[in-house]
């Protein structure tokens, strides 16, 4: 009976030590959940003081503060699109080329503005969008002429890149204002 009491003995120790793990094991499983819902307890007041609503209301108010940027973004583009047709109307009608260097102007900007000036009949539009100094977008546009040759030449002279279609071309390029100016020029 003695080997069977040894073997009973180590059966239950080697039990109980499988049993401390598991527990252990669990103890540290409940530790982190709780220790992750706290951080998003305490995230949901900080959102909650944030959008001034009760924590049940933080989901719907974000959506409406989402809905509301929508809206923004929406007003934004047409409020720009009033401010191009201010600057393009501000322009002569009929010019040969207009050339015009921006500082703000972002997205479909350029072209759209280039667009505006087309439709005040220039022969050529070329708008100039300074991304950092020295560093522009360019847009050049004709309804009578194909300025893709121009872009070439304007790509070659200050390090460009792009094209495009007979009628627009994109790109970029880098260099001074006035010296651009003096190429547009020469390439007409």
């Amino acid at each position: 009976m003695k080997g069977t009491e040894k073997i009973i003995a180590h059966i239950k120790a080697d039990a109980q030590a499988q049993v401390d793990a598991i527990l252990a094991q669990a103890e540290q499983q409940c530790a982190g959940i709780r220790a992750d819902y706290e951080e998003k307890a305490e995230s949901m007041k900080k959102l909650s003081t944030l959008l001034s609503a009760p924590e049940n209301e933080v989901v719907s108010e974000v959506l409406r503060l989402k809905d509301e940027v929508a809206a923004c973004k929406i007003e934004l583009v047409q409020m720009q699109k009033k401010v191009l047709a201010y600057k393009a109307n501000a322009v002569a009608e009929g010019q040969d080329m207009v050339i015009l260097f921006e500082k703000e102007l972002e997205g479909d900007a350029p072209r759209e503005l280039a667009n505006f000036l087309m439709e005040r009949n220039a022969i050529v539009a070329a708008v100039f969008a300074e991304v950092s100094s020295g560093n522009y977008r360019y847009v050049i546009g004709s309804r009578h002429l194909d300025v893709r040759p121009i872009a070439k030449k304007l790509n070659e002279m200050f390090g460009g890149r792009g094209g495009g279609k007979p009628e627009m071309v994109q790109g970029s390029l880098c260099g001074e204002e006035s010296s651009i100016r003096e190429a547009m020029k020469a390439c007409v």
